[in-house]
């Protein structure tokens, strides 16, 4: 995953704004299709959390990093991990 460079280390890890777009536009196969369920099981670790920064922090950053890492912030803490549970581990297994 391509790194914008770090505003000091508060955005370490942060992608450039055209891998976070890509990430929200680009196209997914079904999870639901084996081809779909194998690619996700191949990429899920790869998309990590955004940094956890204070507001202090958060206002160093200039404007247009912020933005993203509130988009990015938004991107990886809205989509929860699966659950494990008798039918996920035979299908991921």
């Amino acid at each position: 995953m391509s790194r914008a460079p770090s505003h000091g280390d508060q955005l370490e890890g942060l992608p450039l704004r055209s891998k976070i777009a890509e990430l929200i536009l680009g196209g997914h196969p079904p999870r639901d299709a084996y081809v779909g369920w194998q690619s996700y099981r191949s990429r899920r670790g790869l998309l990590l959390p955004a940094p956890a920064i204070s507001l202090q922090q958060w206002r160093t950053i200039p404007e247009s990093r912020s933005a993203d890492y509130d988009l990015f912030r938004h991107l990886t803490n809205a989509n929860l991990p699966l659950q494990d549970t008798p039918m996920h581990d035979k299908v991921a297994g």
